[in-house]
């Protein structure tokens, strides 16, 4: 049973603003390609030139299920009838999307909230001289232009953390939670090795009461300066303190996650990790995810599919709520085995 007032995407923004769109690709600098290019006052390291539309796509899609209906969203190409049926499936407690195309729909004058970015380029944890010259070469093919200068070196690092929330136009805050980001590049694995989820639910009361501080200042100086909106504030936590060390002002995949995390806890499934797969096909994959959602050991949503280079046909973005750390991998490897492979196993080989 659905609740209009559940707390969406556009159910955020219309707190603030009476109407406006929700649109998932914003424009490009580096991409001449793209739908749409930046060529304005700010240069946004965002898609490379190879980036394909298609990567993009699977990107915005990510946003579709936590939209909500107060104020419709745009996608540059329609979304497989079998994956919006499976998010009714599986997310009843979300109104259905009013999903857009952007070529067919006469926007006027409302405002275009942009729904998604490029990240994972940006913060890389080194434990060796290894990993760390790695880490710079990555970011020089990057940022090709551009001297890397160390400014400061923070050590003994227990965690990384991506803390979403909404900035209200009034100042207040409504306090999404607390991603933890733990599956860094580079970052050499042992054996048997179980990550931290993403999320844990259960933790979300002392991630908050550890950090509200440290965002505060944040959202106060931003509130000062006029924006308000979708915001995310990364932060480094080491036995010295916590260290902010990045500020994304735009609604990304944490953001869509944090949505979903609290009906999965209330469900009993409080754990989450999401994952990258190279699907046999769409309906293949979404029938596995149904029979494994009907074991009730957990759930698997499929956030995003579709094709993505001629070498690699489709991928595909789950995410896995589980009771805890080990039921979410026994369900990762189950899904694996019947309906795909891991993305990164395939890109090694």
């Amino acid at each position: 049973m659905t609740n209009n007032n559940v707390v969406t995407l556009s159910w955020l923004l219309a707190q603030d603003l009476p109407q406006a769109y929700i649109f998932t690709e914003r424009p490009s600098t580096f991409n001449r390609k793209a739908a749409f290019i930046n060529d304005k006052k700010y240069v946004i390291h965002d898609y490379l030139p190879n980036v394909t539309g298609d990567s993009r796509h699977l990107k915005a899609m990510k946003a579709c299920p936590v939209a909500g209906s107060k104020f419709p969203i745009l996608v540059t190409r329609d979304i497989n009838p079998l994956i919006r049926e499976h998010w009714s499936k599986w997310l009843p407690f979300f109104p259905k999307p009013d999903i857009r195309i952007f070529d067919k729909e006469d926007t006027g004058e409302k405002p275009l909230i942009a729904a998604q970015g490029k990240g994972k380029r940006g913060t890389f944890l080194a434990a060796t001289e290894e990993e760390a010259k790695l880490a710079f070469d990555e970011l020089s093919n990057h940022f090709r232009d551009a001297e890397l200068v160390v400014t400061e070196v923070i050590e003994n690092i227990s965690k990384c953390l991506i803390t979403q929330l909404y900035l209200f136009q009034n100042g207040h805050v409504h306090w999404l939670g607390v991603k933890c980001k733990s599956n860094m590049p580079f970052v050499t694995r042992p054996a048997g090795f179980i990550p931290t989820p993403d999320v844990d639910w259960n933790e979300q009361e002392e991630l908050k009461e550890l950090l509200c501080d440290v965002v505060r200042p944040v959202t106060q100086y931003l509130h000062r300066n006029g924006y308000f909106g979708f915001t995310g504030v990364e932060i480094l936590v080491n036995d010295k303190g916590s260290f902010v060390i990045d500020v994304n002002l735009k609604i990304s995949s944490s953001t869509n996650l944090l949505l979903i995390a609290p009906h999965m806890a209330a469900l009993g499934y409080p754990v989450s990790y999401v994952m990258d797969i190279l699907p046999t096909n769409i309906k293949h994959l979404l029938e596995a995810i149904d029979h494994l959602n009907l074991q009730a050991k957990g759930r698997a949503i499929l956030l995003a599919d579709g094709e993505l280079s001629v070498e690699i046909q489709h991928k595909a973005c789950v995410v896995v709520f589980a009771r805890n750390c080990e039921d979410a991998f026994q369900l990762q490897r189950e899904l694996m085995n019947v309906a795909g492979s891991d993305i990164s196993r395939v890109a090694k080989s």
